[in-house]
């Protein structure tokens, strides 16, 4: 795989009660494709540790926006990646060919940011969709990384297509591969936060579309995780809201007690929505963020280095 390259950008944002800044850079894929991402500058010199932020299904990197500010502020530099296709990234709209590809962009993001940050250890969180792929990530035999956070994991979907769009995907997606499909998800599922909701209804960068082959890779993406799950041993945190109408709650609590390891925290916040970033007060759960990261960074610096398996 080609190494990803790291283009520097504008900056994209900066707090007025804080020096976070959030700068946008470009990278190049194995296969040509250009990547957009967020870097947000770590208060502490040099970072405590770093911290790989994956988006889900339907947003972009800006959504990690005041949690990353927040992370930034406590001495984590955090990288934030638009999935290819999503965002401002290049790539089909809504599309993935193959979920290798998103796998490979996956290891090349914490390449990038281990290579710019070589004397914090690496953490990898996902979001949502995005959780399929950070897990099948970790399973990896010897990964680059100290721990591994799913931020509202949807193993199990509440909020699937009907099922004449659910064959559709079988039939097509290999025939009619970017044939689009309109998405299930309202912005009232995505939070319960009314602010938040206009924000994303307004979000010209989001996902409202996607094509039978990207469905049809999430498939897969499934498949392969169930098998994986046992080979998994970084520390591993979840974190889920209590009333999430997108992820089967107690579908996730199934998959964590099958997760082999001592290392591992869930934390379900109770009246806490789908995308625990965009809650009225999401304090305790940037809180729980931010403590387990550097907490789990002090104990692989006074360990020699990052987990690999």
């Amino acid at each position: 795989m080609a190494a990803i390259e790291g283009q520097a950008g504008t900056v994209a944002g900066r707090r007025s009660d804080g020096p976070a800044i959030a700068e946008s850079r470009w990278a190049v894929a194995h296969d040509g494709i250009r990547l957009h991402y967020l870097s947000w500058t770590s208060a502490a010199q040099p970072a405590r540790a770093v911290l790989l932020l994956v988006h889900g299904i339907a947003g972009h990197a800006v959504w990690f926006g005041d949690t990353a500010q927040h992370l930034a502020a406590a001495g984590v530099a955090v990288y934030a990646p638009d999935r290819r296709g999503s965002g401002r990234s290049e790539g089909p709209r809504g599309h993935l060919a193959r979920y290798e590809d998103a796998l490979a962009d996956l290891r090349a993001f914490a390449a990038l940011a281990s290579d710019e940050r070589p004397d914090a250890p690496l953490f990898v969180a996902a979001s949502s969709w995005a959780a399929k792929l950070a897990v099948i990530y970790a399973a990896q035999p010897s990964v680059a990384a100290a721990g591994l956070v799913l931020l509202g994991p949807v193993f199990a979907s509440r909020a699937n297509p009907p099922l004449p769009a659910r064959l559709a995907v079988v039939a097509g997606a290999r025939l009619v591969p970017q044939w689009s499909l309109s998405s299930p998800l309202r912005p009232e599922m995505a939070t319960p936060n009314p602010a938040r909701q206009a924000f994303v209804r307004a979000d010209s960068l989001q996902l409202r579309r996607f094509t039978l082959r990207f469905l049809w890779e999430t498939v897969r993406m499934d498949r392969q995780r169930d098998r994986v799950t046992p080979r998994i041993r970084l520390p591993l945190l979840v974190l889920q809201g209590e009333l999430d109408p997108i992820a089967d709650v107690e579908v996730t609590r199934r998959w964590f007690a099958k997760v082999p390891g001592q290392d591992k925290t869930i934390v379900v916040y109770p009246g806490g929505g789908h995308l625990l970033d965009f809650d009225a007060d999401a304090t305790q759960y940037r809180a729980d963020l931010t403590e387990w990261v550097l907490s789990r960074a002090a104990g692989s610096a006074s360990s020699g280095g990052q987990n690999a398996s």
